[in-house]
């Protein structure tokens, strides 16, 4: 087998195996709630890093309608 034969092979591996397991499912939706914890240094001298972190954190949750809590 040539070499772009083998490469050419190998990329339709890797992209069915990506399509697999893309729409693999994973079971039925289900209506609870999922936490996810964040610590942002909102204070001190890493603020300049972590307060626009976390806006764009809050930025993000309500695009996808969910609580924020501090």
């Amino acid at each position: 087998m040539s070499r772009k034969t083998m490469y050419t092979l190998f990329a339709a591996f890797i992209l069915a195996a990506m399509m697999l397991t893309a729409c693999g499912g994973g079971g039925a939706a289900t209506d609870e709630t999922i936490k996810v914890g964040a610590i942002h240094d909102l204070t001190g001298p890493t603020s300049d890093v972590g307060t626009p972190l976390c806006r764009r954190n809050q930025g993000l949750c309500c695009l996808a309608q969910c609580q924020w809590r501090y």
